[in-house]
């Protein structure tokens, strides 16, 4: 339930954080000149179930889909220090993002 309300929290900003004139549904709708902080650049998801997310972000979000990137071991190694990921848990990195919707988060989605 927990990931639902997060999705459910990612979709809002999606619509609601970056003004955007598509016809994108979910492409965001203000400006971030009306907003009071800076807008959210990316946002760091850690799931166990990489087709579970594809379905979710890919499919039902419509969003592009990167990876798996590679990480040399130092960039690695800032990342696990960064998020505090124990030594003995690797992680395949995707990017997720909305070329239709400028402005708009990405996603950095580690799968686990």
């Amino acid at each position: 339930m927990g990931s639902w309300l997060l999705s459910l929290l990612l979709i809002n900003f999606f619509t609601l954080a970056h003004a955007d004139t598509s016809n994108d549904m979910l492409a965001p709708q203000t400006s971030a000149a009306d907003a009071l902080t800076g807008p959210l650049h990316t946002v760091t998801v850690a799931t166990a179930s990489l087709a579970e997310s594809l379905l979710f972000y890919r499919d039902g979000l419509g969003m592009s889909v990167t990876g798996p990137i590679s990480v040399d071991a130092e960039t690695r190694a800032q990342q696990r220090a960064l998020w505090g990921v124990p030594n003995d848990i690797g992680w395949d990195l995707y990017m997720l993002s909305r070329p239709g919707a400028p402005g708009a988060a990405s996603i950095r989605l580690l799968v686990l």
